[in-house]
């Protein structure tokens, strides 16, 4: 009887080692994604499976990005492709979302320059790419309204 206990609390501290290292849908506002019932027009890319948009926060979003009045087609869409990053279905790991009173959360997600632990050798080069692409691509645009720009509060990035 005792080693059927044993060999069932082995088992349960063996699942429990891949609780860490996976990953649960969550958006900013810590709730579970949701299945979209009219597709996005601006953040198309997120109409397949679940989203952290519904309809007005994607119009709210194709409102912001209007008001930057970019230029430059390609700085366009690579700007128009972290705006829609709230809409991904993980947007709480990619925009810090906590709980508790410091509920503080990034205005723009978390791209570049991470200091977070883990994470594959070519998942790093790609984000080092495309920040580098973002950077290459943007830096000489003038952008109004920018979500890049500082803020008030603590630099861009908005928090910590």
């Amino acid at each position: 009887m005792a080693s059927g206990f044993a060999l069932i609390f082995l088992l349960f501290q063996w699942l429990l080692i891949f609780l860490p290292s996976s990953s649960l849908p969550l958006c900013t506002d810590l709730r579970a994604p949701i299945k979209v019932q009219n597709p996005l027009e601006f953040c198309s890319e997120y109409n397949n499976g679940s989203t952290c948009c519904d309809s007005s926060r994607d119009l709210q979003l194709r409102k912001q990005f209007a008001a930057m009045n970019i230029s430059d087609s390609t700085c366009a869409s690579l700007l128009k492709s972290i705006l829609c990053a709230t809409c991904d279905p993980f947007a709480a790991d990619l925009f810090r979302a906590t709980t508790g009173k410091q509920q503080q959360r990034r205005t723009l997600p978390l791209l570049c320059n991470s200091n977070r632990a883990g994470g594959s050798h070519s998942s790093k080069e790609s984000t080092t790419s495309f920040c580098s692409t973002v950077w290459n691509t943007c830096k000489i645009i003038s952008i109004p309204n920018s979500p890049f720009a500082p803020s008030l509060e603590g630099g861009a990035g908005g928090g910590a």
